[in-house]
């Protein structure tokens, strides 16, 4: 088992250069831990649940990934409004797809979720 701050060299767990011991996590981590889950078990999530509980202003600070959110509501997979994300039927079946762009470990170059089909 790897995490996501650790590289094993000849069996042999390091951390990574980011300074965080390897069990830790940001900010940064939770928030988009919260909104993956979220998304995943409650098909939407609430940018006043995000404001409240990290204080965070959802369309200012995933304004890249809004980009990518815009793409996948134009092709149906989801409702994206001022206030929430709403997965559609058609998104609750490439629902990996949509939880990666929030996946900051894992910035695909190009949208992949047709792909997936």
């Amino acid at each position: 088992y790897l995490s996501r701050n650790s590289l094993v060299h000849e069996g042999t767990p390091r951390k990574s250069g980011s300074g965080n011991k390897s069990n830790e996590q940001s900010k940064e981590d939770r928030l988009r831990r919260f909104i993956i889950t979220a998304l995943a078990c409650q098909l939407r999530l609430d940018f006043v649940t995000v404001k409240k509980q990290y204080d965070v202003d959802f369309m200012r600070h995933f304004k890249a990934e809004l980009t990518q959110l815009k793409n996948m509501e134009q092709e149906g997979l989801l409702v994206l409004s001022n206030t929430a994300i709403s997965l559609t039927t058609l998104g609750r079946q490439l629902i990996r797809n949509i939880c990666q762009v929030f996946d900051q470990y894992h910035m695909p170059k190009t949208s992949k979720h047709s792909q997936a089909i």
